[in-house]
Order: C-alpha cells, then structure tokens, then sequence
C-alpha cells in the first residue's frame, strides 16, 4: 500500500515538466542556490515552494531549532522516516532528503540573518547595500542555464547591480548608457575602484563602444 512519504520518495527521480521547471522559477534566486549546494532534488524544491517558501529568509525561520525543522518536515513535507509499513530502502531516502534540508535550513538561516543585519546596517550609515556572493553567483548560474556558459565580457559588475537593485527598491529606475556599463572583466582591470575608506565608488568610465550583447542560440 502505496503512502505520502513512498510517494514523494518515488516521485523524487521523476524530471519536472516544462510547467513545473516554469513554477519553479518563482522561488529566489539565493534560496535556490542553497537548496541546490546541498543537492536537494529538485521536486523537493518545487515542494518547498508549493508550500510557500519562496525566499531565504522566510525558508530560513522554517524552525526555531533542528528539531523544530524536523517536525515540521514531517507533518508539511510528508518526510517522516519511521512512517508506518515504510520500505526500509525508501525509509533510509527519506531520512537522507530531511538531512539535506535540514542542512540547507541551517545555511538559509545563518545567510538571511547576516544580510538583514548588514542591510540594517547599511541603511543606518547610509550605505549602500551590497549583494552577497551567493546571490551574484546564482543568478548567473540561472542565465546560464538559458543562454549557455558566457564569459565576464558580458556580465555587469557587482556595484552596477547593486545600483539597480537600489533603484527597484526606491522606485526610480533608470537605463544607463551602454558606455558607462562597466563588466566583470573592465572591473577586475581596475576601472572600477573602492576607495580606501570603502564607502564610495570611484568610476572611470568604459570604451565608448559597447556591442549590445545578443546571447548564442540554444542548441
């Protein structure tokens, strides 16, 4: 007699379909990416989202403690091991998958506490605020999965999209000249400075001609 936890163990080999890879998107980015380095199968990930954990940070107060986030495993995600008639194969899974979320919860907690109290922070000083690493690699990671691997010719530097995501916040969105785009690569050569007391950015511009980047066909 088939059971939830055997169904989900089961179903976790089984490939999204287009709609479900689709919904999958919704989830954020950073979340994602934790969810992923701990290899969290990805209908697990889409479970994770179908019961409204979208973002880190609401991912990352799951539970006040690991058994918390256990229990909560159990009675949300169907993830109970010592289920009654349970194969023992699909029990032993089923143990590893809350061990690989529980590791993940722990990781999304420790993240998302550390940028709101950096975001804080920030904003009391009057700073800008800065995007983590994670989220700078995941959302690459998420172009690439579309466009094929690019080099850093064509992603913008870390302060630049920091500076978009500022304007999104307040509301006052502009589009910046091509000629003042400055990439990953133009970065690391220097054209793009902290100064020593690292609060402001210091800004030399690009060459004036920048191609409009058009991404490979998808084979």
């Amino acid at each position: 007699m088939a059971t939830p936890v055997a169904d989900l163990m089961n179903a976790l080999g089984t490939a999204l379909s287009d709609a479900e890879a689709k919904q999958l998107e919704d989830m954020s980015s950073d979340l994602r990416y934790v969810l992923s380095e701990f290899e969290v199968p990805e209908r697990l990930q889409l479970r994770t989202l179908q019961l409204g954990y979208k973002s880190l940070a609401t991912f990352g107060v799951l539970g006040d403690d690991r058994a918390a986030v256990r229990a909560a495993l159990k009675t949300d995600f169907s993830l109970d091991p010592a289920e009654a008639n349970l194969d023992p194969a699909l029990a032993q899974k089923a143990r590893l998958m809350t061990t690989l979320l529980v590791a993940a919860w722990q990781s999304a907690s420790i993240r998302s506490a550390e940028e709101a109290k950096q975001s804080a922070d920030n904003r009391l000083l009057r700073l800008p605020n800065l995007i983590s690493r994670t989220s700078l690699v995941s959302l690459r990671k998420r172009f690439e999965q579309d466009h094929g691997r690019q080099n850093d010719k064509i992603y913008p530097c870390a302060s630049l999209i920091e500076r978009r995501m500022e304007e999104i916040e307040e509301g006052g969105i502009t589009a910046p000249a091509l000629s003042e785009v400055i990439c990953i690569e133009l970065a690391d050569d220097e054209h793009v400075q902290l100064a020593d007391n690292g609060t402001n950015i210091k800004v030399r511009k690009a060459p004036k001609a920048i191609p409009l980047h058009r991404a490979p066909p998808r084979s």
